[in-house]
């Protein structure tokens, strides 16, 4: 299940791929934002269902795996 957050004029759309082999999940984001004229409720549930098009994504493995940081 995808979870959305509001932020500001954008909502963070964040989601989880199972874990990695050090048993840490790994988590998956994206940033849906609010196009021009659009109401705060239709802004809602649009982005619910980008949410839910995401989730399906990273389930079926469209989103490339996350790029590895350096540890410094």
């Amino acid at each position: 299940m995808a979870t959305i957050k509001k932020r500001g004029n954008s909502y963070l759309i964040r989601c989880y791929d199972g874990y990695d082999q050090n048993g840490k999940q790994i988590e998956r984001t994206m940033t849906w934002k609010i196009p021009a004229g659009m109401s705060e409720k239709k802004a809602e549930k649009e982005a619910q269902h980008e949410a839910a098009l995401f989730e399906e994504r990273v389930r079926t493995g469209q989103i490339p795996p996350p790029k590895k940081r350096r540890k410094k």
